[in-house]
């Protein structure tokens, strides 16, 4: 065998190039600190009042749960993606 064998193992296969070139476009988000000092937090109130108004107001502490139920619901997905990334890498390795 004088010339380069195409397969999955050594990357030079058309599919483990197109692969490549989508996994190379993927990019992350920014991530922004948040904080007492973070814009979304701005004249808001530190708590809802009580009773509770109809429709709920926005508060400092409503605003902070959703932030955190946000970046919980984007590490579960970051983490499903990189479960696939890697089924896929060890699919063009086998």
């Amino acid at each position: 065998m004088d010339g380069l064998v195409t397969g999955p193992g050594n990357g030079e296969s058309p599919a483990a190039q197109d692969v490549a070139a989508v996994l190379a476009a993927v990019s992350l988000p920014a991530v922004e600190p948040f904080g007492p000092g973070s814009a979304s937090l701005a004249g808001l109130p530190a708590f809802i009042p009580y009773p509770v108004p109809d429709p709920e107001p926005a508060s400092r502490a409503s605003t902070a749960r959703a932030v955190q139920a946000g970046t919980a619901a984007a590490l579960e997905q970051l983490r499903v993606l990189e479960s696939g990334l890697a089924a896929v890498k060890a699919a063009l390795v086998a």
